[in-house]
């Protein structure tokens, strides 16, 4: 599970089309605070100035695209009940 948390900027295409779409592509991206550029793609999603902390983008391409910019971005793992998952014993 992914959780991005103070959100800064969020936007999806058609919601209807979202839930049945595949995903090509999943990129995060680090947005450092100025005077450090930003990736060509990034600029204009938001205002930058100098109060804007260090931020993270994640963007979900495929026939619809969904693309955040956070604060905070989170990974959550859950282990798995696959015998394979687990650790080996010597």
């Amino acid at each position: 599970m992914i959780s991005l948390t103070y959100l800064h900027h969020a936007e999806t295409g058609d919601s209807i089309a979202v839930q049945g779409s595949f995903i090509d592509e999943v990129l995060v991206e680090y947005l450092p605070r100025l005077p450090h550029p930003w990736p060509d793609d990034a600029i204009g999603l938001i205002d930058r100035s100098a109060d804007l902390p260090e931020l993270v983008r994640l963007r979900i391409a495929g026939p619809s695209e969904v693309d955040v910019v956070a604060s905070c971005l989170t990974v959550y793992t859950a282990m798995s009940d696959d015998e394979a998952s687990l650790p080996l014993h010597g």
